[in-house]
């Protein structure tokens, strides 16, 4: 991914522990966990297309939910609570703590 990528947050409303579990792994791979339900991803359009159309064959669509919006800066979104402060999330595929990159971000 380059740095020039557009920004997305995505989230979602599984009912079945099963599916929202498999959702939820794949996210991870993919995206930065900000919440429970709740990611930032990071690509172009057609790669996020991509990846929830991936992700819908895993859901039940008449009773599952997924959401996804261009965030036009991460530095401009507004956390409040105990977030990244005290997580130890890490950025898919990579070793380094989520907030540390958050920090390179929004720095």
């Amino acid at each position: 991914m380059s740095r020039n990528d557009n920004w997305y947050l995505v989230a979602y409303d599984i009912c079945d522990p099963r599916r929202l579990q498999r959702v939820q792994r794949r996210l991870k791979r993919e995206a930065m966990a900000v919440q429970k339900s709740v990611f930032f991803y990071q690509g172009s359009e057609r790669d996020l297309k991509s990846l929830l159309d991936e992700l819908a064959r895993e859901m039940k669509l008449k009773v599952d939910d997924m959401r996804a919006w261009p965030v036009d800066k991460i530095q401009s979104t507004w956390m409040y609570g105990k977030g990244l402060q005290n997580t130890a999330l890490l950025m898919p595929g990579r070793k380094s703590r989520l907030r540390d990159v958050w920090k390179r971000w929004v720095a």
